[in-house]
């Protein structure tokens, strides 16, 4: 299984950089899980959408390579390395604040908004920034959504939900999400099931070629 590193983390108050350690050290143990693989060759994703290395896009990705590309660590231009990279920034999303995060490939750069990582430090909440990682770290390595407003059953969405039940499970929590919880529309379980969702279905490799934006398509 691929080894999680944390390059850099800019913008982070003490705080902040704790519940980070933490969140990646929940990732290392999400992936090393072989349920964590398990359901990404066997869950239905509505779309797969990827950026290759020559700049081109396939319109759709079949669950094994989607899973050997999470295997080998293998981001967008780069070759496998069997290394997860993460360069984070925490900032604020002034024209879109109900934006969880964005990256623009190929840079590997992921930008988590300021204002539910703030939120995720006040709940302790790691499942969900080790959720929301694993789901941008899908777009650094090239994913990315049909439209702006995402789909909970596309690769990042659904990839980061499966991380996130996980996660849940590994910490002995509980995933459920409550509608009197004030703060239910700050997790990430939460916020990702509220995208919409179209036809769902595994996606073998015969098939393949055969929400509000701040700044790209990879903004959730």
């Amino acid at each position: 299984m691929p080894q999680v590193v944390l390059h850099s983390l800019a913008n982070a108050t003490v705080e902040g950089k704790d519940l980070a350690a933490r969140a990646v050290a929940l990732m290392q143990r999400i992936i090393d899980d072989p349920q964590f693989l398990d359901s990404v060759r066997t869950d239905p994703y509505a779309y797969s959408g990827r950026m290759l290395d020559s700049g081109g896009y396939s319109p759709s990705t079949d669950n094994e390579t989607i899973a050997q590309i999470i295997a080998g660590g293998k981001e967008i231009t780069k070759v496998p390395d069997g290394v997860i990279d993460l360069t984070i920034k925490i900032r604020s999303f002034v024209f879109s604040p109900d934006t969880m995060g964005s990256v623009i490939p190929p840079a590997p750069l992921i930008s988590t908004n300021k204002r539910f990582f703030r939120t995720w430090i006040d709940r302790d909440d790691v499942k969900s920034v080790a959720a929301h990682w694993i789901h941008e770290w899908m777009h650094v390595a090239g994913f990315y959504h049909e439209d702006a407003s995402g789909d909970s059953r596309d690769v990042p969405y659904w990839t980061g939900q499966i991380a996130y039940k996980l996660g849940a499970d590994l910490l002995g929590e509980s995933a459920a999400v409550s509608l009197d919880d004030p703060d239910f529309g700050s997790t990430y379980l939460a916020i990702a099931s509220q995208r919409t969702c179209s036809t769902t279905r595994v996606v073998t490799s015969q098939d393949v070629f055969g929400d509000a934006a701040d700044e790209d398509s990879g903004d959730d």
